[in-house]
């Protein structure tokens, strides 16, 4: 494995092994929320966490990393290739940023948003069980979103 911008890769013949790293000081918390079924793999873990980091603008980098996932979990499963490009897509001002050679900066920067994801898993589920604190983490999302509807529903009709 050649460790390149912080991702393993491994080339072989014409194709790439890419892994996604998990950070090491999140695993036992990742082992917690998987054990007790409230995510069913660590690779639908690490998308949710990565899309809650990015919700909070702040990308978490780290160095020591526990087992990574291997990149075909991901691509296996609809949705997740697509997530890891977003992220991308909405950070970078660069076409070319979502091109296959630049998938391993993707990849890195999917695994800081992850980490920022974790990180405010851990400090909600320091003050409550890790199950309230998703409900409350859902609930205070869904109630946001409702209120910017309700405020363009306003600004709307004030128009008229």
């Amino acid at each position: 494995m050649t460790k390149v911008t912080g991702t393993d890769v491994s080339r072989g013949g014409r194709s790439a092994a890419y892994r996604v790293r998990r950070p090491k000081d999140k695993a036992e918390l990742m082992e917690e929320l998987t054990k007790n079924n409230l995510f069913a793999s660590y690779r639908d873990l690490l998308g949710f966490a990565a899309a809650l980091g990015w919700s909070l603008g702040k990308p978490e980098p780290f160095d020591q990393t526990a087992e990574p996932v291997a990149w075909e979990v991901f691509t296996n499963h609809p949705g997740n290739e697509a997530l890891v490009d977003m992220l991308t897509a909405v950070q970078v001002d660069d076409a070319d940023a979502l091109s296959s050679e630049r998938l391993i900066e993707r990849i890195q920067r999917f695994e800081e948003y992850a980490n920022a994801g974790l990180k405010a898993l851990a400090q909600m589920s320091s003050a409550d069980s890790t199950l309230d604190a998703l409900t409350r983490l859902i609930i205070d999302t869904e109630v946001r979103e409702q209120a910017g509807d309700l405020d363009a529903l306003i600004t709307e009709l004030s128009g008229l």
